[in-house]
């Protein structure tokens, strides 16, 4: 009985993981439920098993990372990216440094679009919209992501 409640108890932990590391992925436009409803007419059957696959695709990633981590002795960032970009870590680490900001960046402009549509326009909170543009389009330039919103 007791290996028995212990191994409920470890399938309970390791869906509770599973599923906030799921929504932490998929974001918060799925509880919404129309990013839902959207996502399942327009994918479909394969929208069943595609968001399991990547996420195990996704776990193989981040596991094979530790692991490379760990035989190499690299606990930072900057000792991980001379292993993994071996003959061109110089080059290779700004690459990934400059496709990580743009990543960034525009993430920045596409969570403003979604604030000003989501809470600013319906509870008509220009001013708060206003203040929140701002800040944010110190780094996007509403020319270049107009189109985003």
């Amino acid at each position: 009985m007791d290996k028995n409640t212990s191994q409920k108890s470890a399938l309970g932990a390791m869906f509770s993981v599973a599923a906030v590391w799921f929504g932490t992925h998929v974001g918060g436009g799925f509880a919404t439920g129309n990013q839902t409803v959207q996502y399942f007419v327009k994918y479909r059957f394969t929208a069943l098993f595609m968001p399991a696959l990547v996420i195990i695709l996704l776990g193989w990633c981040y596991y094979n990372g530790a692991v490379m981590a760990k035989n190499h002795k690299a606990f930072r960032y900057d000792e991980l990216a001379h292993h993994l970009y071996a003959p061109f870590s110089s080059a290779g680490k700004l690459f990934f440094d400059i496709a990580f900001f743009v990543l960034v960046v525009s993430r920045c402009r596409y969570c403003n679009c979604r604030w000003r549509k989501v809470v600013c326009k319906p509870l008509g909170i220009e001013l708060l919209h206003r203040l929140y543009n701002n800040r944010s389009d110190i780094l996007c330039s509403d020319y270049i992501w107009s189109r985003t919103c």
